[in-house]
């Protein structure tokens, strides 16, 4: 499961994600979702603030 590589989503108790993963997919099924972030559709790409960092030791 992706969440459980995501810090804050593993972290939280499910309590509290599964409801706010259940109204994402209804505002998906329903089409809320794409008339609230309609300007991000045609992006080609986003910055999420995920940073990779490597370092030779």
């Amino acid at each position: 499961m992706v969440q459980a590589g995501m810090s804050v989503l593993a972290q939280l108790d499910q309590s509290v994600v599964r409801p706010a993963l259940d109204r994402l997919a209804a505002d998906l099924e329903s089409g809320r979702w794409h008339e609230r972030h309609r300007d991000l559709l045609g992006l080609e790409e986003d910055d999420a603030g995920y940073r990779l960092l490597v370092a030779d030791l």
